[in-house]
């Protein structure tokens, strides 16, 4: 079998998140070359993709732009593979036009980032840092200025994958939620009420 040529470019506390038999698992794939520095300007990322001959940029946060300018410099290149976030600001519309595939996580990290934004919701209300701290040193048992998420007003700027699975989420709750999303679709904003 013919190894692709791949090549990591996202910083480096990225790619710690990827397990060790998951990168083992990708080295068996492909010839993967994980820069221990890279010159993010276009002519270094120009230079470094030619050098490495990727033909798949494996792309995360920290990643540098993938410009139509990069990209034509390198006509070896065939997939980019985002695996954080939204690849709108990763790379400019015409690479996709002149051909690149592209894709990125979508919605499959969606159910794991909510929960940890009702977590991070409950915290506050609950005041978790601010009540651990007084329960160790000033009997913080006896201080009730947390609040409850029930019957809560939640706002949500934006409406996508993450958003949609909190709303979910927040149902037990009984929260009132409105979002603000220009580019969420009617239909998905009625969906859910």
């Amino acid at each position: 079998m013919v190894k692709l040529n791949a090549v990591l470019t996202m910083t480096r506390n990225v790619v710690q998140f990827i397990e060790p038999a998951q990168m083992e698992r990708l080295q068996s794939l492909v010839n993967l070359t994980v820069p221990e520095e890279l010159d993010k300007s276009e002519d270094g990322y120009s230079a470094f993709l030619k050098e490495t001959g990727a033909e798949i940029a494996i792309t995360g946060w920290g990643a540098p732009k993938l410009t139509e300018k990069v990209y034509s410099e390198n006509p070896q290149l065939k997939y980019m593979a985002h695996l954080t976030g939204t690849v709108r600001q990763m790379l400019d519309k015409a690479c996709i036009e002149k051909g690149l595939t592209v894709t990125n996580w979508g919605g499959l990290i969606g159910p794991t980032v909510a929960e940890g934004a009702l977590m991070a919701i409950l915290s506050c209300l609950r005041r978790t840092t601010h009540i651990a701290f007084l329960m160790h040193h000033e009997k913080g048992w006896q201080s009730r200025d947390e609040k409850s998420l029930f019957k809560q007003t939640v706002g949500l700027h934006g409406f996508g994958i993450i958003a949609q699975n909190l709303v979910k989420l927040l149902a037990p709750f009984n929260c009132r939620v409105s979002t603000y999303s220009p580019h969420a679709p009617d239909a998905v904003l009625e969906e859910f009420g």
